[in-house]
């Protein structure tokens, strides 16, 4: 049950940021620092759950409007698919190209769900552009109770739940392989992040702090010991020797995972609420809080580098590090329906973008991708997802309004953009043109969870079940 106190925040979040004044390109309007009178920002000290906070504000800042679709545009004189195909986004939610403590530079293309590098424009493989010939999928069923997490590395899929179990399943077979669960392993409380090993073993992490480092084959964990409430994030980096994680005890620790056991061997403190989000890339970590602040970290020291205490108004709740032309960029997405851009000493915000807010108020961004040529994807509470031009000053150039009710998940597959929302629908659309190419039956439930290789996609949510379409 939510506190008094907790429901008189919700019910003013929507009329506090209908008060917000949208800001231009170039000049933005003063703000009063913090956190807005009565936010949700602010329920952090009431300890309430992060599941329950983040769907409440999700409810509260819906939209029912619908915008037509523009055409993404391109500076006059260039060609669409051209080599030069500008700045390209690591994501703040995806493995990283290389280990903490490497100083090789970041790998240039986008990470995916599947480690795999994206088709190259108009190369789409088998029935992405057409759809799979059974529109209703494989079930895969593995619990009555709603699905929070996926990961997926090769044929295989790992589910977390919040029946406090995890589920692994081989899409390509169509089966259930192992359950992560048992007297001796297990979580106690709801699994919402997951992430696979290179070498098949996985990282869980949970509303009971715990992090469990589980066998490649057997039911069997080894609990990462340091976090003191709620895990919000992990990142896990591409050779397996490090993982990263952000919790509700505000703080970011780093892992050494190349020993048998794993352990702790960094924590960066400095925030003054839950950590939400973090953006992980060699020597270079932001990390954003539910009171809106940004910090970032150097991470060779353990300390912050710089600080930005009210970025957003609201949670944050997207970050990622965008490599530019010329620029390392910080891209931030707050409960305020903002899209922020600075550079990565944080000293200035170069762009704001309210590409998620409108009359009735401001939808949540909630995961930030980039597209091939290097348009920036945004989905929103709003129900929409949103193309923005980086040289065109981050203007929109795009937007997506078929979804009929709030975006969970969202995932790129070379011009296609495929978004799950909370009525069961997985839609596929045409970026280049804005249609809905085809839907996709099988979820009676929100789809929490997407999952993309070259010839499956896979979804998961609060059916429980996980759900592969085959697009060879």
């Amino acid at each position: 049950m939510m506190s008094s106190e907790q429901q008189g925040s919700q019910r003013g979040l929507g009329s506090s940021l209908r008060r917000l004044k949208a800001t231009s390109r170039d000049r933005r309007t003063s703000r009063k620092k913090g956190p807005p009178v009565n936010s949700a920002a602010a329920s952090h000290e009431l300890n309430d759950k992060y599941m329950d906070a983040m769907e409440e504000a999700f409810q509260s800042m819906s939209s029912k409007e619908n915008i037509d679709f523009q055409e993404p545009r391109t500076k006059e004189g260039e060609v669409r698919g051209s080599s030069n195909k500008g700045p390209v986004l690591h994501q703040g939610h995806q493995p990283l190209k290389t280990a903490l403590g490497s100083k090789a530079g970041g790998a240039r293309a986008v990470a995916r769900t599947a480690e795999t590098e994206a088709p190259p424009k108009g190369q789409l493989p088998g029935a992405w552009c057409s759809g799979p010939k059974d529109r209703s999928g494989t079930k895969i069923d593995l619990s009555d109770r709603p699905s929070l997490c996926m990961d997926v590395r090769n044929d295989c899929a790992v589910i977390g739940s919040s029946d406090h179990a995890l589920y692994e399943v081989n899409f390509r077979k169509g089966k259930r392989t192992r359950k992560l669960y048992s007297k001796a392993y297990g979580h106690c409380e709801w699994v919402n992040a997951v992430k696979y090993f290179p070498d098949g073993k996985v990282l869980s992490a949970g509303l009971d702090s715990k992090l469990l480092l589980w066998h490649s084959s057997a039911v069997r964990a080894t609990e990462l010991k340091g976090h003191s409430h709620s895990v919000s994030g992990i990142q896990v980096s591409p050779d397996g020797g490090v993982a990263c994680s952000c919790s509700y005890d505000k703080t970011v620790k780093f892992w050494d995972i190349s020993g048998l056991n794993g352990r702790e061997s960094q924590s960066l403190r400095g925030h003054k609420a839950p950590v939400m989000e973090m953006a992980w890339r060699d020597h270079t970590l932001v990390s954003g809080s539910r009171d809106g602040a940004l910090i970032l970290w150097d991470v060779l020291k353990g300390k912050p580098k710089k600080a930005v205490g009210a970025a957003h108004q609201g949670h944050i709740t997207a970050l990622a590090l965008f490599d530019g032309r010329d620029d390392n960029l910080v891209l931030s997405g707050g409960q305020d329906g903002c899209l922020q851009v600075r550079d990565q000493r944080l000293q200035d915000c170069l762009f704001e973008k309210y590409h998620h807010r409108r009359d009735g108020g401001a939808g949540a961004i909630g995961a930030i991708r980039c597209t091939a040529d290097g348009n920036v994807v945004t989905m929103g509470a709003d129900k929409r997802i949103c193309i923005s031009d980086p040289r065109m000053s981050f203007e929109k150039v795009g937007a997506i309004s078929s979804n009929k009710d709030f975006i969970y998940s969202m995932e790129l597959m070379g011009d296609l953009v495929i978004s799950g929302s909370g009525d069961g629908q997985v839609l596929v659309h045409d970026m280049r043109t804005g249609s809905c190419l085809y839907g996709l039956e099988g979820n009676q439930n929100a789809v929490r969870s997407l999952g993309v290789t070259d010839d499956f996609l896979v979804a998961s949510g609060d059916d429980g079940n996980v759900i592969s379409y085959p697009m060879a």
